[in-house]
């Protein structure tokens, strides 16, 4: 699916207007693993992270559809939202350092990226399982998770 322009966050959100916002599964045990992952090589503090259910993504008019297993990992960067293996791989390279070279893998097809990530999310509740808690595990942390 290609990348869709997002509508205006308006006044209540402009804080958070620069920077990119990291949408996941927020049931999803690989999901949170994958937000801790970034969480801790996000040295800048520049992603935002917000459970694709959650009140940021439908204001910001996200719709995962009704079934958690076809959800995609999603990123919304520079007003436009990237889909599983575009997402994924922004997501990475966003960190910074040596990471940044994830971005040479979008040389990939897409269709080849994005059956090996529909794969995945397909058998992500039987092999990692579900997950209630909170995916940022410090405190201070807290002001990066959006609703």
């Amino acid at each position: 699916m290609p990348a869709r322009q997002v509508p205006d966050r308006g006044p209540d959100n402009s804080s958070h207007a620069e920077n990119p916002i990291v949408f996941y599964d927020g049931t999803c045990a690989l999901c949170h693993r994958s937000v801790r992952w970034l969480f801790e090589r996000d040295s800048a503090g520049l992603l935002l992270f917000a459970p694709i259910e959650g009140e940021t993504a439908r204001e910001l008019a996200i719709e995962p559809g009704p079934d958690p297993a076809g959800w995609s990992f999603l990123l919304e960067l520079d007003g436009r939202v990237y889909h599983r293996s575009n997402a994924v791989l922004r997501a990475i390279a966003l960190t910074g350092g040596v990471r940044k070279l994830a971005r040479i893998l979008l040389i990939v097809p897409r269709p080849v990226r994005d059956g090996v990530y529909r794969w995945v999310a397909r058998n992500r509740y039987d092999w990692f399982g579900r997950s209630s808690g909170c995916p940022i595990p410090d405190e201070e942390q807290q002001d990066r998770l959006l609703p």
